[in-house]
């Protein structure tokens, strides 16, 4: 199951592969509540990794098995080091 998916998604897949009625998913570490959320979001929206990284992990195949090719595009385009403008 992919992490980023919403959280209603995840308590259908939950509920239906376990044949549960009744499933309720409680958030207890969540990084936009810590007193370094701030320090993270930036890093997050700043951080440009190799791209010769960025092609390994593209590439593997637990990458591929779970994203789509738009997906994996996607991924090069916005955490790859080749994605960033210069002046």
């Amino acid at each position: 199951m992919r992490s980023e998916i919403a959280d209603s998604e995840k308590v259908t897949a939950i509920k239906e592969f376990l044949g549960f009625r009744e499933f309720q998913l409680v958030n207890t570490n969540i990084g936009a509540r810590k007193d370094y959320a701030g320090t993270y979001r930036a890093f997050i929206e700043n951080i440009r990794l190799p791209s010769e990284y960025v092609a390994k992990m593209c590439e593997s195949r637990y990458f591929t098995h779970f994203y789509d090719q738009a997906a994996i595009s996607a991924a090069r385009q916005r955490w790859s080091d080749d994605a960033v403008e210069t002046d």
